[in-house]
């Protein structure tokens, strides 16, 4: 987590923080399934749900809590850009 995410979209550099685990269950039901005509090929729509396991996680974590991460091809975008500008200019 970034721990000063508003002092970072100013220019400073990132305060990280560990949190979690965060540990979640995973499900998945199988919806409208359908078979070809000759039964070789099945179709269905696949429904997955995620539920907050709070015994697995981390006693002070929340399904209410925030956390802020960096946008890392965004992050990436920019350093490029900036890389550009010294192009730009002396062509």
């Amino acid at each position: 987590e970034i721990a000063n995410h508003a002092d970072v979209l100013l220019g400073a550099k990132p305060e990280l923080s560990q949190v979690g685990p965060y540990v979640y269950n995973e499900y998945f039901t199988r919806h409208q399934i359908k078979w070809n005509a000759d039964k070789t090929e099945v179709t269905y729509y696949m429904q997955w749900t995620y539920v907050f396991d709070e015994v697995a996680s981390h006693p002070r974590c929340d399904t209410n809590d925030t956390i802020v991460q960096a946008n890392m091809v965004a992050m990436g975008l920019r350093t490029l850009v900036k890389g550009m500008d010294s192009v730009i200019e002396t062509a």
